[in-house]
């Protein structure tokens, strides 16, 4: 596995223009890649990890990416909630960040469909902060998403019941 890290900034990136650190690892053969993105810490707090993951899969590339950093459900089967616990919502900028990184890495050239998941169960409804037009994090997310070269999108629900 290959690794790189880089620091991104850029002010469309997340409301306040904050700095990233990016690692990137390549499976073997550029089969899978795991991006782990960090959010400069702001005073007093710890910094915020959150990862995605992509890969090809019967010829689709498929996007795994996160909607919290951390979780708060208490699942028997995770271990996230007990050795991690939740550490942020992630803003819509940080989410199509994740998406915007896998496709410029991976498919720029859209050579097959782009198919995004996110992941966790029942996590993605789990961010419902409110940005600044009101709308639920994951909603805005979802709309900014509609914009990009996506070509299929599922949303983890089980157990959740988004009403």
């Amino acid at each position: 596995m290959t690794s790189t890290k880089e620091t991104i900034y850029s002010a469309n990136q997340a409301p306040q223009a904050e700095d990233y650190q990016k690692i990137t690892e390549l499976a073997e053969k550029d089969t899978a890649m795991k991006i782990t993105f960090i959010r400069k810490a702001e005073p007093g707090k710890k910094p915020v990890v959150f990862e995605m993951a992509s890969f090809y899969d019967e010829g689709e590339h498929d996007i795994c990416i996160s909607t919290l950093a951390g979780c708060s459900r208490k699942c028997t089967f995770c271990s996230v909630p007990f050795h991690r616990g939740f550490d942020a919502y992630l803003t819509p900028a940080e989410i199509v960040l994740q998406v915007a990184s896998a496709i410029k890495t991976r498919n720029p050239d859209h050579q097959c469909p782009n198919v995004v998941g996110m992941m966790g169960n029942g996590e993605p409804f789990g961010n419902m902060k409110l940005s600044e037009e009101g709308k639920p994090y994951i909603f805005a997310a979802i709309e900014l998403l509609t914009h990009m070269p996506i070509d299929r999108m599922t949303i983890s629900t089980v157990g959740d019941r988004p009403d």
